[in-house]
């Protein structure tokens, strides 16, 4: 509950200063600090003008430095509140739903950033390819694949060189694009000038894949999709099973 609750401030009568979590975004002010021991029966209310609703801004800037007196201020007061009350911020309703702290610890605790990739997702599940293809293209676009580079990153012993090519730095782009026996296969389909145009427009492989397909044609992006897939299948059949495809 801690992660999730907070205040809603009306008069701050029964809130405690310190150690109640009535900052903005459910923060509180340390007890442990020792700059605040005077402070530490002290409820809120002290620092609230009752009649105007409004923080005592002079007191708090006098009494505070400017990062926690700035963060006092931009606490929001609730005019219409007459009752201070204890409220759960991961749910507009105020109360607390395992679902809604599951949110929570998605958003502020776990590392969820290759969750956020902007994109038109829609565009992928539209192809006219089988799933397997799709669920791939969507893995690629989340940086879900374990590549030499992103495991060495995780922490784990493993070679960096590239399985096709024995050289290089062996990531999501050089495995799909850059790979010199990657970018003939791009050649043999005429497809190459555009990859490396859009490449070269923003170096990132799920930059590269919605920009291919919000602007070309159906076919092209399945055929797109398609040899992604087959590359990196054929990089899988050389690491584990030994097997060169001449044609991918």
């Amino acid at each position: 509950m801690k992660q999730g609750a907070r205040w809603r401030i009306g008069f701050g009568v029964h809130i405690p200063f310190l150690g109640a979590p009535w900052l903005k975004d459910g923060l509180s002010l340390s007890t442990t600090n020792p700059v605040f021991e005077p402070l530490m029966q002290v409820k809120l209310r002290e620092f609230i003008d009752q009649d105007l609703k409004m923080w005592k801004a002079p007191l708090i800037c006098s009494l505070f430095h400017a990062r926690t007196a700035q963060a006092i201020l931009d606490t929001p007061l609730q005019p219409l509140v007459t009752k201070d009350k204890m409220i759960w911020k991961g749910g507009k309703s105020g109360k607390y739903y395992v679902k809604s702290a599951y949110k929570i610890c998605v958003s502020e605790i776990a590392d969820n950033s290759h969750i956020h990739v902007l994109g038109q997702w829609n565009l992928i599940w539209k192809l006219k390819v089988p799933p397997k293809i799709k669920n791939f293209l969507w893995r690629v676009c989340r940086g879900c694949f374990s590549t030499r580079a992103r495991l060495s990153r995780r922490g784990v012993s493993c070679p960096l060189d590239c399985v096709q090519c024995s050289n290089n730095y062996e990531d999501i782009i050089h495995i799909l694009i850059e790979c010199p026996k990657v970018v003939q296969v791009w050649r043999d389909a005429n497809l190459w000038d555009t990859i490396d145009r859009l490449l070269r427009q923003d170096y990132n492989i799920h930059a590269l894949i919605f920009n291919f397909l919000q602007n070309f044609s159906t076919g092209h992006c399945e055929l797109m999709a398609t040899i992604m897939w087959s590359l990196w299948k054929s990089r899988n059949m050389k690491l584990w099973q030994q097997q060169n495809e001449t044609h991918v």
